[in-house]
């Protein structure tokens, strides 16, 4: 993680150092539906003000509610890239296989 290491604590979330921007080496707009909230990011989005790339302000844009036709709470889509290779996508398939379903939660 490039955070400064502190004592635990339950108030802070990321302490394996992967974080959330990792989803963008798979997808430029990753979709999160969890009620009551509805929202994407675009990786490509230029925000007003910011002259150079890459400084990771990618903010959250709202997005209508949808009607979940499943019973489960939360909804992470990962659409991706069109950047993102078949072979990486076979081996990010072969990867997300590989996890046990409870490192998702």
């Amino acid at each position: 993680s490039t955070k400064p290491q502190e004592a635990a604590s339950k108030e802070k979330i990321g302490c394996k150092g992967i974080g959330f921007k990792a989803v963008f080496a798979v997808s430029d707009t990753p979709t999160i539906h969890s009620h009551p909230w509805h929202f994407h990011f675009d990786k490509k989005l230029q925000v007003s003000g910011v002259k150079l790339p890459g400084l990771g302000f990618i903010y959250p844009t709202a997005l209508p509610a949808e009607t979940q036709e499943h019973d489960w709470q939360t909804e992470l889509r990962l659409p991706f890239s069109p950047d993102l290779t078949e072979k990486n996508r076979e081996l990010l398939f072969q990867d997300m296989r590989a996890l046990d379903r409870e490192v998702m939660l």
